[in-house]
């Protein structure tokens, strides 16, 4: 591959088009069937046309047709292609939401160009049956500017072809920006392609997925040409979407790696490499940044809460996570399901993850709630313990929020439950890939009387809640939430195990693939004339009663606290 030095920003306006002048390099074009496993989207092709110029192993794609390959999940449909010989650009256009957006790769600088990375994700509506936004009112009510997204491919030893009417790219970036960020992941074999949502270990036959990739590698993964590359895109990855690299004060992964570390991952023997992968998330040690799945040509097995690779917050997490199930199956149920129970004059709300139902699982063919329905969705644990509450003959002043073994979830459901401490929620994201940051008012019906107002707010009540190390991702954030939008809320136990940042799915050359913490960060932002300051909302918070494990659910214990 070609290096070249980094050139400016260029600007993106309109250009007028032309025919674009042809690369003479020598190029071999090979049709490789592509399998899709991604349950939630149905593929309209079974092949990826895959490219390989002069004597080179790198595979690259073009640029239309891995949009068109993927047709099915993106919509290609919507998204159109012409060429710019003045400036030696391929031009992507698409509109998404009524706003026409576009992508400039610039082939003559290897640089990648958007305005915003919504312009990657024009995607197709899924037919859902869950609607994650139900009883939800959202408002954007200010918006900071952050900067044109700029990809520069050469710094990482990538460029891009403009060869035949086509403009080729190195299939893991096609694959990071078009695939990645919309939780789509490609893998290569070496003669094939197989599709997955965000990662393979995710979907119900991921085993046999696996296999069959093993069976299909040709081996070629761990040329050391290849691991070069998948090097260069690592440092290429981590930089651009690795959503705590500030947080971190990471200037970039090429010199954040250690010595070691690099030379395990440009190895060609897959156990070695593994070791690499393995050293780098140890380095990073935080949870959302964990290892999927292996190298097609290993079956060496990796541990982060023991042996070589033991990550202490992996370590701390599981260690307490097994003593506190113990504790809370005696406390809760067996199952540890979704729990209410009134002790004193305290309600205790307990749930694993913040859950949204399918509509049938939480209603009858009539529309009423079904007696179950606060076993699977959040918003209805939290309204059947308030009409527990309203019919306790005990009246009731505390309410307990459990999120001692909570794992995270999803959003909606997160957002609805903050909606019970307070009827207007304000909360900030961040992107950190455009660095727009931008602020939302959240109004819940959890009275579900179909209005937003004073009535959907029960902040009278006192409101704890109990985190732990355990508490992660969504739970570490509905504490931060909770407490900058209700003064009253106190935190129990110890602080929660963080998790500021959604998750991206990476997949390597070789197969690997991880989740790392990705570029929407939730934030705190404070404003500074016509710019901003942010924080990730990354760390738990100080806790205003330490409360130590034994305690946890020692509900006189605790009532005693909360009362004094």
């Amino acid at each position: 591959m070609k290096k070249k030095s980094i050139l400016g920003i260029v600007f993106l306006g309109f250009l007028a088009l032309t025919s674009c002048a042809k690369d003479n390099a020598n190029v071999k074009a090979v049709s490789m069937p592509l399998y899709n496993y991604n349950e939630y989207y149905e593929l309209k092709e079974n092949k990826l046309d895959t490219y390989f110029i002069e004597d080179s192993k790198v595979p690259y794609v073009s640029v239309n047709g891995y949009i068109n390959a993927l047709n099915g999940m993106l919509d290609s449909s919507k998204y159109s292609f012409s060429a710019n010989s003045l400036f030696q650009e391929y031009i992507v256009r698409t509109n998404l939401s009524n706003t026409k957006l576009s992508i400039i790769f610039d082939y003559k600088n290897d640089k990648i160009l958007s305005v915003y990375d919504y312009a990657f994700q024009n995607t197709v509506d899924i037919d859902q049956t869950i609607d994650y936004s139900y009883n939800l009112k959202m408002q954007t009510k200010s918006i900071y500017n952050g900067k044109t997204i700029s990809f520069d491919l050469a710094k990482y030893d990538f460029d891009m072809r403009y060869i035949n009417g086509n403009c080729l790219v190195p299939y893991q970036i096609m694959n990071a920006l078009f695939g990645s960020i919309n939780y789509n992941s490609t893998y290569y074999t070496g003669k094939s392609y197989y599709n997955t949502y965000f990662s393979v270990s995710y979907a119900d036959n991921g085993d046999e997925i696996i296999k069959k990739m093993k069976e299909d590698s040709t081996g070629e993964v761990d040329d050391l040409e290849l691991r070069k590359s998948n090097y260069n895109f690592l440092c290429f990855y981590m930089d651009y979407f690795y959503g705590l690299k500030s947080t971190k004060n990471i200037s970039s992964f090429d010199s954040y790696l250690s010595d070691d570390t690099k030379t395990d991952l440009l190895s060609k023997d897959p156990n070695t490499y593994m070791k690499g992968y393995a050293k780098m998330i140890q380095s990073l040690n935080e949870l959302h940044t964990s290892m999927h799945s292996k190298s097609l040509t290993t079956d060496m097995s990796i541990s982060f809460t023991s042996g070589d690779f033991a990550t202490p917050n992996f370590v701390k997490y599981n260690k307490t996570k097994e003593e506190l199930t113990e504790k809370a199956k005696q406390a809760y149920n067996t199952n540890l399901s979704n729990e209410i129970k009134l002790i004193g004059n305290t309600c205790y709300i307990f749930f694993k993850n913040f859950q949204t139902a399918k509509t049938d699982k939480v209603k009858d063919e009539n529309g009423k709630i079904k007696d179950d329905a606060y076993l699977y969705d959040t918003y209805y644990l939290f309204y059947e313990a308030i009409e527990k509450i309203k019919l306790s003959q005990t009246k009731i002043d505390n309410i307990v929020v459990d999120l001692s073994l909570n794992g995270g979830g999803n959003a909606g459901a997160q957002y609805r439950a903050l909606g019970f401490i307070n009827n207007s929620i304000d909360l900030s994201q961040r992107n950190a890939l455009s660095q727009v940051g931008f602020t939302q008012n959240i109004k819940v019906d959890t009275n579900n009387d179909g209005e937003y107002d004073s009535l959907d707010s029960y902040k009278d009540y006192n409101w704890y809640i109990l985190t732990s190390v355990c508490s992660y991702s969504s739970a570490n954030l509905f504490t931060h939430h909770a407490k900058n939008n209700n003064a009253n809320v106190k935190v129990l136990g110890e602080a929660a195990g963080g998790g500021g940042c959604s998750i991206l799915p990476l997949v390597f050359i070789d197969g690997t693939s991880l989740q790392i913490s990705g570029i929407n960060q939730y934030v705190n932002i404070s404003e500074r004339g016509t710019s901003y300051t942010y924080e990730v909302l990354e760390n738990g918070l100080s806790v205003d009663y330490p409360i130590e494990y034994k305690y946890y659910y020692d509900r006189d214990y605790i009532n005693n606290i909360i009362n004094k």
